[in-house]
């Protein structure tokens, strides 16, 4: 385990937020302020469309196309809360917004052609409103998003053909566009996954010669090619040519493919080296790995036997008239769901302090450099108990609930502040400890607080699929449950770190994931959690 990068979430956002880039693709939150972008823009522009044609001036078809297709769909969107939620529907939000607002300006533009006031008014306009945008969606934000449809479809075990046709699970939405499609291969190839590629490029090709798709002659040769060329990557010569004479079967006279025929046929087995993958999906051993896979896909993998002993209890607090709803889930280490432990309300106000201060969120190295991985895919944002009364409210509650100190003070804090997350497409983040190990990065009110003794993570939302709290070695999910809460000890009564630990936040796979949690400093709690009797003594009640 020497080896193993001790990831960390970062404590000190406040003094790098100017160094970390929020990408819109990292938090369901930023693609729902896209569509509301997308909302005023369409505005500008049917009010730039029917100016011009008061004046006798018209847009391009392809504006005025697109214009009408933008609008139907955004209306579609902002008629469902959860559209933005969907994998597929974020997709299709973000490629409209990078691949024809951003060309939209330069698009009513010419050298030679005359630009009227109008024009120069949506220009304005659009300049305006999207400098307000705290993040403007780019190429990055398409590749992050098509990275997660991919990762969801890997570990969700989903139907290709369900998929192109818009179904995850039981959800429905709009079919896949084949441009969609091509995104994902790309992320295929830049991984050298070129056999998984292949699967997905001839199940596109299938919905074409099934007639589920729309296509021309030209997009068809380029699925075609893009299919021949991926065969050649992966070492499969034969394979290559038999797709391109396949295409000219239907096509003869297509000269293009015809020249590429010949370009592969002039190839032998012997110039192609097959490309051995080398790429590896996660980063832990092979049973951490199997584990987390099949727990985040809902398997059960404690015996009968063990799970017998769990239990629910109505849990005594330090206010003698107030009771919880405990329920149990694992004993040693003790693992356990607070159920109603915060109201709708207070889940709103959490998310509304949250939202503008949310950022990409961070990892730390054990030598306390900062970066940020596909390994965790989310938005930070840090609220103090002094920011809102309903804020230093929840802390209150939390410690009558554990018997836990959560003192924020200007030196040595019982507690850390409470860091809200919501997660973006295929949101997640890879097995890991709470524990910070040799990790010294504190921010000042931290200093001479100690290890995180314990983790007390609050659900601010359902979601429909996915997006569970796993421990792999333990082999116990959390679900996600609105309203509820986990808790956890993260170490051990003579204060060493537990490694059993280890736990995950499975892809979110159709939702929108908010949760908070307090991580709780051991010094804080001399008086409260007292050492053990033995060296392995476990917090256990």
């Amino acid at each position: 385990m020497a080896w193993f990068l001790y990831l960390l979430f970062v404590n000190l956002i406040q003094i790098w937020s100017s160094q970390v880039k929020a990408d819109t693709f990292s938090a369901i939150f930023r693609i729902e302020m896209v569509l509301e972008t997308e909302t005023k823009l369409i505005s500008h522009l049917e009010k730039l469309a029917a100016d011009e044609r008061s004046e006798g001036r018209f847009l391009s078809d392809d504006i005025l196309e697109f214009l009408e297709r933008a609008s139907v769909e955004n209306k579609l969107g902002r008629s469902d809360e959860d559209f933005p939620a969907n994998p597929l529907n974020a997709l299709r939000i973000l490629r409209r917004y990078v691949h024809w607002w951003t060309r939209i300006p330069e698009m009513l533009q010419c050298e030679d052609c005359f630009i009227s006031s109008h024009v120069l008014e949506y220009i304005e306009s659009y300049d305006a409103i999207t400098q307000n945008m705290a993040e403007v969606p780019s190429a990055n934000d398409l590749k992050g998003v098509a990275d997660g449809i991919y990762r969801l479809s890997k570990m969700y075990h989903l139907d290709l053909a369900e998929l192109y046709g818009g179904k995850i699970k039981d959800t429905q939405t709009d079919p896949m566009d084949p441009e969609d499609v091509l995104l994902i291969t790309d992320i295929l190839e830049s991984k050298d996954l070129y056999e998984t590629e292949i699967v997905w490029l001839e199940k596109l090709i299938d919905r074409f010669r099934s007639g589920q798709w729309d296509h021309s002659l030209i997009e068809q040769r380029k699925f075609y090619k893009r299919l021949a060329r991926t065969f050649f990557m992966a070492g499969q010569l034969t394979e290559t040519i038999k797709i391109i004479q396949e295409y000219l079967d239907e096509v003869p006279d297509d000269e293009i493919m015809k020249k590429e025929l010949e370009f592969y046929e002039s190839k032998d087995d012997n110039e192609v080296e097959r490309v051995v993958t080398r790429h590896k999906e996660f980063v832990y051993d092979a049973e951490i790995d199997e584990n987390y896979l099949r727990l985040c896909n809902g398997e059960e993998l404690r015996t009968p036997r063990q799970l017998a002993p769990l239990r629910c209890f109505s849990r005594e607090t330090t206010i003698p008239y107030l009771r919880a709803k405990e329920e149990v889930l694992n004993y040693n280490p003790r693992i356990a769901m607070f159920h109603e432990v915060i109201s709708h309300n207070e889940t709103l106000v959490v998310r509304e302090i949250a939202k503008a201060r949310l950022i990409r969120s961070g990892l730390l190295n054990k030598d306390g450099s900062q970066f940020q991985d596909r390994i965790r895919i989310s938005q930070t944002a840090w609220v103090d108990d002094l920011d809102h009364p309903i804020i230093d409210k929840l802390s209150r509650r939390i410690e009558s609930l554990t018997g836990l100190s959560l003192t924020r003070k200007q030196r040595a804090s019982d507690c850390e502040a409470l860091q809200v997350l919501n997660y973006g497409v295929g949101g997640l983040y890879l097995p890991h400890w709470d524990y910070m190990l040799e990790n010294n990065q504190q921010t000042e009110d931290l200093w001479g607080s100690g290890e995180r003794i314990a983790t007390w993570l609050f659900y601010l939302t359902d979601v429909k699929y996915g997006g569970s709290t796993v421990y792999p070695k333990l082999k116990v999910r959390v679900p996600v449950t609105k309203g509820s809460a986990a808790f956890w000890y993260n170490m051990k009564k003579n204060t060493d770190v537990d490694e059993r630990t280890l736990h995950a936040a499975c892809p979110v796979l159709v939702g929108s994931k908010w949760v908070c949690n307090k991580w709780i400093r051991v010094n804080g709690q001399f008086k409260t959690r007292p050492c053990g009797l033995t060296k392995d003594d476990t917090i256990h009640d």
